[in-house]
């Protein structure tokens, strides 16, 4: 199967201008129930389309994970995503417990 980049650029477009606007309206504690099941579901559509970008530019990524800034900026990513994992900073960290502001 051929990944066409005229259907996954707008597809990501989309999701990502949709899942930015819901986010900070979740955010700003202000989003109503479907914003934020819109959100959920297209964190997954934005996932599927970053791999497909990842792979349609797979050469490229390469010669940027060479660089120091790449190294840098996708190292900073992973410390972040571990750190959401290994939790311990308050509410930023929580466990996934319910909590009432």
């Amino acid at each position: 199967m051929a990944f066409d980049r005229k259907w996954i650029t707008p597809i990501m477009a989309g999701s990502i201008l949709v899942s930015g606007l819901t986010g900070a309206l979740m955010f700003f504690d202000i989003a109503n129930d479907f914003q934020e099941e819109i959100h959920e579901w297209l964190g997954v559509v934005l996932m599927s389309g970053a791999v497909l970008h990842i792979l349609l530019n797979w050469q490229g990524l390469k010669k940027q994970l060479q660089t120091h800034r790449g190294k840098w900026i996708f190292g900073t990513f992973a410390a972040l995503l571990l750190l959401s994992f290994v939790g311990g900073f308050g509410e930023l960290g929580d466990s996934g417990e319910e909590y009432d502001d």
